[in-house]
């Protein structure tokens, strides 16, 4: 059964550590980087501290390698920066891997903390909050909620989590054997996803074009469509985007 928190229980799960104690501050941080920033818990485990990087005037999680070899480079919240720089000032962590073990008088005892360890520090903290049966992963669930709910950039909740939930790529071979996609492409500056048809893609564009309070971003964008016989289209905002799709879908 799939699982995850309402704003208020998120802010909720965040108050349960002890941030007065060194654990309270490492447990706060892990729970900040799964539901700030949407990680499978093998990726706070496995996180050493010189990769988390300053990049155009913003912390990030740079070239997350995800399933199926998906890269992704994911912005870190201020808030959860605070809780990382909180932990590493209390356990005098400089680097190496950046969560630890500690024993129960808050000494560290190893350098790196396992992912069964992330999960069980989630659980226990949900169950604090009235929550039972609740992993690691619901968090991240959650921070892909939370994006949605508030109106993330189409694309950008997907490349936060490192999936590609509107792809849809059917191949098929020419007489030689060789593969060929049939999928559309639409791409930005940042990522692009794949489409089976231009009335899939038509859906999103159109969305975000109608939400009210249009960011800058999406007003003046490049975008960039391929269709599947190498044919490329240039749009300046999602608007024009949602404009051309809708026209061409349902000629």
């Amino acid at each position: 059964m799939e699982n995850w928190l309402t704003q208020e229980q998120a802010k909720e799960l965040l108050t349960v550590p002890d941030r007065s104690r060194i654990k309270g501050k490492r447990d706060y941080a892990i729970l900040a980087l799964l539901v700030g920033c949407a990680l499978r818990r093998q990726e706070p485990a496995s996180l050493d501290v010189d990769g988390i990087e300053m990049r155009e005037g913003r912390w990030v999680l740079p070239d997350l390698c995800g399933k199926d070899g998906r890269v992704r480079t994911i912005a870190i919240p201020l808030w959860v920066k605070h809780g990382i720089d909180a932990w590493m000032i209390a356990a005098k962590i400089e680097d190496g891997r950046l969560l630890r073990p500690l024993s129960k008088s808050g000494k560290l005892i190893g350098d790196e903390l396992g992912n069964w360890a992330i999960w069980s520090v989630v659980e226990r903290c949900a169950k604090e909050i009235g929550i039972e049966h609740f992993g690691a992963h619901d968090l991240r669930r959650t921070c892909a909620k939370l994006c949605r709910k508030t109106g993330a950039i189409w694309n950008r909740s997907s490349l936060c989590l490192g999936i590609a939930p509107f792809k849809r790529r059917s191949v098929i071979r020419d007489r030689n054997g060789k593969s060929k996609s049939q999928s559309i492409t639409i791409s930005d500056s940042v990522s692009e996803i794949y489409f089976c048809n231009l009335r899939c893609l038509c859906v999103p564009p159109v969305q975000r074009a109608t939400k009210p309070n249009l960011s800058v971003e999406e007003k003046t964008g490049a975008y960039s469509l391929t269709v599947p016989s190498g044919e490329e289209h240039q749009f300046a905002g999602i608007v024009d985007v949602a404009r051309w799709t809708t026209a061409t879908a349902f000629e």
